[in-house]
């Protein structure tokens, strides 16, 4: 029986029916963590640091949408001063793409019970690295009406096994932390063989401004090639566009730990 949540409705103080209950494996479930060790004294008036309890990519658990979520520390403000404001975080979500800005006491180190004791999750969790730090990778990012695009990006840092700070190579040059399942190594393919066997109906990635769209060749023209992006519904003259050879790749889907170009192939009932 959950003490945040109800049924048929949020979390407490919405409206619904009595306390949600559900039934979990035994797996599923663990004592309540034991309250934190007490903060740090804040920085004194003219800087003196003595430390603060959180650092810059923690494993943290914080408290968000009802629940103590994994994250892990983006940003950290330590409070100043005996009158000063509490010490503040911003807590990424890398499995969910969310982030938010939160007071010390939503946040909490991550810890793990393991064999009947509370134990730091940075020495249970696991810690292979699947890409290594200053390899060159691929992130997927949300791009609004289109969905999905790769952006290529450096690997700065690993946090866990899952989890990897990433520098983008776009305009902004921003740092992300991100989920190992929204990173892929940068595909390698044959040019030569790609441009020769190049047809109507092939899925293909269309590098729009530097981030790679998946879309499917709907003409072959003198110009060019007549690509339809995917990912939505939308059935508008804007969805066609008109691109160079050099600006198409195959499609690659992630088999394992390998990148294989996609061959197959869909039928496109759609002409601009």
């Amino acid at each position: 029986m959950y003490s945040t949540l109800v049924e048929g409705g949020g979390g407490r103080g919405r409206r619904g029916g009595g306390p949600f209950r559900e039934t979990v494996a035994a797996c599923d479930v663990r004592p309540r963590p034991p309250p934190p060790p007490p903060p740090p004294p804040p920085l004194a008036e003219d800087g003196a640091a003595p430390g603060r309890e959180l650092n810059v990519f923690d494993m943290v658990e914080a408290y968000h949408r009802e629940g103590w979520w994994p994250g892990v520390v983006s940003a950290a403000w330590p409070a100043r001063g005996r009158k000063a404001a509490a010490a503040m975080y911003t807590v990424s979500f890398p499995s969910c793409r969310e982030e938010a800005k939160l007071p010390a006491s939503l946040v909490r180190r991550r810890r793990a019970f393991v064999r009947g004791r509370w134990m730091d999750a940075r020495d249970v969790v696991p810690r292979v690295p699947q890409y290594d730090e200053g390899s060159n990778v691929e992130v997927m990012l949300d791009t609004g009406k289109h969905r999905a695009a790769w952006v290529t990006a450096t690997v700065i840092k690993m946090v866990s096994s899952k989890n990897y700070v990433v520098r983008l190579k776009n305009k902004e040059g921003s740092v992300n932390i991100v989920d190992y399942c929204y990173i892929r190594p940068q595909p390698t393919f044959d040019r030569k063989k790609f441009e020769y066997e190049l047809e109507s109906s092939a899925e293909v990635e269309v590098n729009l401004g530097g981030a790679w769209s998946l879309g499917v060749i709907s003409d072959v023209g003198s110009c060019g090639y007549g690509v339809r992006l995917k990912g939505h519904d939308s059935s508008e003259e804007e969805d066609y566009m008109l691109v160079l050879r050099a600006l198409l790749r195959p499609y690659c889907k992630q088999d394992d730990q390998e990148l294989m170009p996609c061959t197959a192939k869909i039928s496109c009932r759609c002409s601009p």
